[in-house]
Formats: C-alpha cells, structure tokens, sequence
C-alpha cells in the first residue's frame, strides 16, 4: 500500500517536471525541434524500445526511442524524449508494485536534474542580451552566440549528452542520475561564484556602488534556494531529526521518512507544484 501511494506521488512530480520543460522550450521552439522529441498522447512504441536498449551500429540508422527508459526500467534510451502526461501515468504499470516504485524514483531523480540543467542552459542564455532583452520575454532571434544565444545552447546539450556517453554504462539509470546531479549542482556553484564574487568585484573595482549595493541585496533571495543546503519545512519544528542524525543520510532516511522529508525539502514540500523557480532566482 506503500509503494503504490508513493508511486501516485512520484508520477505526479514527473508529469510537472515534464509540463515545466516544455513551458521553458516553448520560448525556444528551434531548440526544441532539434534537440528533443515531444511524445503524443497514448503514443504507440515499438517492440524492441520497449524491452530493451539499442545496440549501437554504425553501419545502420537507427530511430530514436520515443522513451525516457525501457519497459523494466533497467536501460536508458532516450533523455531527450519528452513523454505527454497520459504515458507518465501508465509507465511501468505491469512491474510489481516495489520494482515500480524503484524505477519511478530513479526517473524521477532524473528528470529534476535533468529539468534544472535545461532551465539553466535556457535562462542563462537570456541574460545579458542587452538592450532589447533585459526582459525574461526575449524573442529567441535576438539571441546571439556571443551573449550565450541558441548556438550556445545546442553546444551545452550536445556536451551533456558527451558526458552521458563517457560513462561506463551509459544505459544505467542510477548512473545517469548520479551523473546529472553532480552537473547540476556544479552549474549552480558556477553561477553561485561569480554572483557572489566575480560580478560583485567587478563592480566594486569599476566605483559602481551602486550595482555592486543591488547584487548583495538581492543575492541573498536568490542564490540560496538554487544551492543544495538543507532547507526545513515550516512543520519541521515539531518533528526534528534527532541529534546528529544528518538529514541527507541513508540511515536516517530509513529510520526516520517523514522527518527526513520535513527537514530537507523546503518550506513547503507538500506542494506538487514546488518546482525550482531558476529563470526567476538566476535573474533576481
């Protein structure tokens, strides 16, 4: 009972972290067309992608699984497939309900980072293109390569697919979600140095006071929610971890769920919604 509560918790997380991409690709509709591929509802997949992973052949083209993984939920196919909410609701159905659960969580640890680094990519891309984009709503043809436009962007996706191809066993959910996180959290200490310490020198060495007074302001509101510390939930007074429990460790994960849960999760983890505001934090 469980495993299959927490599995209608894990799909409804995917399907909005799903939902926030193609939101985020809409403002860039040739970065979409070309990179990824956005599933139909209740689409049809082929036998073969559905049972197992393909077998590299460079002798033969071979068409791009419409499937983030396979039917076991044991391979990788295809990161850069974007499912439609009906087939998140349906995927790995026919496993038993622990496998499931097994195979949601990962995927769903995948997706998150995934949707981070692409949210990322995407809004850093925005930023700087002066004078007509100083708003979020910037026209995807004013972009430029210089400023970090739709070349740069193609360039980093095309290197995070290189990364995922370097891995021993690119085809292994957990490393492919290792691998994700970790470049997710290396992207957002970049952005988090030079914020805090390249563009505030900067503008202190140049005698602006006043952009460098504006960048420690409004720092503080938006750097900490896109670093990885610990962040309580506004219920987690009456339910503390005891000491010196950490609350991202596994045993305390495992003797404690729900506490653990509360004191890492921000201050309002129950929400569905409760996704990382990145085009807004990046350019607070």
């Amino acid at each position: 009972m469980n495993h299959r509560m927490s599995q209608y918790s894990l799909r409804s997380q995917i399907a909005a972290y799903y939902n926030s991409i193609k939101a985020l690709l809409g403002d860039f509709p040739s970065v979409r067309d070309k990179y990824f591929i956005i599933g139909l509802p209740y689409e049809k997949k082929g036998e073969k992608e559905l049972k197992e992973k393909l077998e590299e052949d460079p002798r033969s083209f071979q068409r791009r699984p419409h499937s983030l993984m396979s039917a076991d939920g044991r391979f990788i196919l295809n990161l850069w497939f974007i499912p439609h909410p009906s087939e998140v609701l349906m995927v790995f159905k026919t496993l038993p309900e622990e496998t499931g659960y097994r195979a949601l969580r990962q995927t769903l640890q995948i997706v998150a980072a995934f949707h981070d680094i692409i949210g990322y990519i995407l809004t850093f891309a925005q930023l700087g293109n002066a004078p007509k984009c100083l708003d979020y709503q910037c026209p995807p043809a004013h972009l430029t390569a210089d400023w970090g436009g739709t070349e740069q962007i193609g360039m980093e996706l095309q290197e995070l697919q290189r990364k995922i191809d370097s891995l021993h066993n690119p085809s292994d959910p957990s490393k492919v979600a290792q691998l994700l996180t970790m470049h997710r959290d290396v992207l957002f200490l970049q952005f988090d140095s030079i914020v805090r310490h390249s563009m505030r020198e900067a503008f202190l060495s140049s005698g602006n006071i006043s952009a460098y007074q504006s960048v420690t302001g409004l720092m503080y509101h938006g750097l900490p929610p896109m670093s990885n510390s610990t962040v309580r939930s506004v219920f987690a007074s009456q339910l503390q971890l005891p000491q010196p429990l950490d609350p991202r460790g596994h045993r305390t994960l495992m003797l404690f769920p729900w506490r653990t849960f509360l004191a890492d999760r921000g201050p309002f983890p129950i929400t569905i919604d409760n996704l990382n505001p990145i085009n807004y934090n990046m350019q607070v």
